[in-house]
């Protein structure tokens, strides 16, 4: 048994009221060495939720005809029905491409709500329009909805219907305001696309659909120069961007041993196609991180998000949990390095002989003679004797 110095910190997910100064406020999520509440981190609040009535969700509606829209009768189920039947649905219930059209049902059962309707209520609530344009208010809805959708999943026996509904989406978008456009914190992808971060850094990103998919027995040079390679789409929770595989992550693909809702840690990527900073929201599909299989390890699923602060500490880490026997993905060992698989970002190396030094002498005739420390200063000796007669 080790001794700790030091007692055991609390790593409870909130400061409960009994162990809190009075700095502190009731739920605010512990973050350990840090004095402010880390970016990118919904916290959980103490504020009662917005409740959403009837009445207010037609007051929202009545501002633009376009969200007003009439289910047909052959799709007017109640609420437990719609949504079951979306993440049900064979083949759609994990792609993030349904979550931008996902629409929300009133209590009437009559009229939906979608990304649009959102943009009159961040409004309602304070936000600023120039900030809050269609197009951010429907990246976001789509990585919310995506997001409150697989927790519904999740949990489906327990508390279905508690996740995906107008309030939380409501409040996820404006924590989104306040954190990009209030604090100016931007994401991963955002700051990598607007230049302000290297590619090459080490994030973690989830896959969040598959673009296409080619043949895995394709050759390396000619699956770089073909236009209909792999493509993954990545996304860090708030933006996405498109990604381009290499051969042997192409096979991985083909497998199944890489698929949506899966996390990455990517450390040595490459930005393709970018010639200056560009919004997330204006970038080109030209525009592709290049992953290769040496810089690509499987993430733990409850990984966050977003950059590694420190790579010297993860490598720790690492070397802690694989003493303990847990294990983990990095840095390589050498028998996981794949010839073709690009650079290795990172890897250990244990010093297990040194040799002594020799030394090389080539001879008039051609030869050569190899000679151990001992014997080379020998002969240096007696060259130096001769010399000197």
């Amino acid at each position: 048994m080790v001794s700790l110095a030091k007692p055991l910190v609390d790593i409870s997910n909130t400061v409960g009221t009994t162990a809190m100064n009075s700095t502190q406020k009731s739920g605010v999520k512990r973050r350990l060495g840090r004095s402010s509440i880390s970016p990118f981190k919904k916290p959980r609040t103490s504020n009662s939720p917005i409740h959403c009535t009837r009445m207010f969700l037609l007051s929202v509606m009545l501002l633009s005809h376009q969200v007003c829209l009439l289910c047909p009768p052959t799709i007017r189920v109640p609420k437990e029905g719609f949504l079951l039947d979306i993440l049900s649905r064979p083949g759609e219930k994990n792609y993030s491409s349904n979550a931008e059209k996902y629409m929300f049902l009133d209590e009437s059962g009559l009229n939906c709500i979608g990304a649009e309707a959102f943009v009159h209520m961040l409004a309602c609530s304070g936000a600023l329009m120039q900030y809050t344009s269609r197009e951010w208010v429907t990246n976001h809805y789509k990585w919310v909805v995506w997001k409150l959708a697989c927790y519904e999943r999740c949990h489906l026996a327990k508390s279905f219907g508690n996740f995906l509904t107008v309030s939380n989406v409501l409040e996820e978008l404006k924590y989104r305001y306040e954190r990009e456009v209030n604090h100016g914190h931007r994401s991963a992808i955002k700051r990598i696309l607007e230049g302000d971060a290297s590619p090459s850094s080490m994030v973690v990103l989830c896959i969040s659909a598959i673009r296409s998919n080619c043949d895995p027995n394709m050759e390396t040079s000619s699956r770089a120069e073909n236009s209909g390679a792999a493509k993954v789409e990545l996304t860090d929770g708030w933006y996405s961007v498109d990604a381009v595989l290499d051969a042997l992550l192409s096979k991985q693909l083909a497998s199944g041993k890489l698929f949506v809702g899966q996390k990455l840690r990517i450390w040595g990527a490459a930005l393709c196609g970018w010639a200056g900073p560009v919004s997330p929201l204006e970038v080109a599909r030209t525009v592709t991180f290049r992953l290769h299989i040496n810089g690509t390890y499987r993430a733990h699923w409850a990984d966050r998000l977003g950059f590694c602060k420190n790579h010297l500490v993860y490598i720790r880490l690492w070397y802690i949990s694989s003493r303990a026997g847990k294990g983990a993905g990095a840095p390589l060992a050498f028998n996981c390095v794949k010839s073709g698989g690009g650079a290795v970002p990172c890897t250990l190396l244990g010093v297990t002989r040194i040799y002594p030094v020799l030394y090389k002498e080539r001879l008039s005739n051609g030869r050569s003679v190899v000679r151990s420390e001992r014997l080379e200063s020998q002969m240096v000796q007696s060259y130096q004797e001769r010399c000197l007669f």
